[in-house]
């Protein structure tokens, strides 16, 4: 996805897990989060519970990308995987111009 993204134009930051991400997002606010659920240290649902929980943070969007589109937390937008890179394009172009 960061190839594909920054092939496309876009600045692409990664975090090695939720914990960082969520370190980096004190400091960077990206006009998207892409995010997985199965992460190390905070996993998906957890780090969205903390990005919500927050005040700076709880207004940043989120797409999930999972395969298990059966677990992903209410009302956050989702691309099931395996990925279609047209509707990812589609989705990054709507969020972040």
């Amino acid at each position: 996805m960061r190839d594909f993204l920054e092939e496309e134009g876009y600045g692409v930051k990664v975090a090695p897990n939720g914990a960082v991400a969520l370190e980096m997002l004190r400091s960077y606010r990206p006009c998207l989060i892409l995010l997985d659920l199965q992460m190390p240290e905070l996993d998906g649902w957890q780090f969205h519970e903390a990005l919500k929980s927050d005040p700076k943070l709880s207004d940043l969007h989120v797409l999930l990308s999972t395969s298990h589109s059966d677990r992903a937390p209410v009302g956050v937008p989702l691309l099931k995987k395996p990925l279609h890179l047209d509707q990812l394009s589609d989705y990054v172009k709507n969020h972040c111009g």
